[in-house]
């Protein structure tokens, strides 16, 4: 789980129960939205995937190695999130 791994290393400085529940439902979340993809428009979707993808914690946490080669992606799930619901 990945993004588990970020939720809980986005939270280092803060390691309160509050901040991993916040982030927990910021993915969530996130997790709902994705489900309405096709509705909101594949241009708006493509545009908040490029404007709030996390490549630098991708680097950091690298994917399971039977993940590896698929196209597994990190977020600022608080950032696509509000991108997506922005009019």
């Amino acid at each position: 789980m990945r993004a588990i791994a970020f939720v809980r290393s986005s939270c280092y400085l803060n390691p309160s129960h509050a901040c991993i529940e916040a982030k927990l439902a910021e993915l969530g979340k996130f997790a709902k939205l994705t489900e309405y993809l096709d509705a909101i428009g594949d241009a708006k979707a493509t545009a908040c995937e490029m404007k709030t993808r996390d490549y630098k914690n991708e680097m950091r946490f690298l994917p399971y190695e039977f993940l590896r080669g698929k196209e597994i992606k990190l977020f600022d799930f608080r950032a696509f999130n509000d991108c997506i619901l922005s009019k």
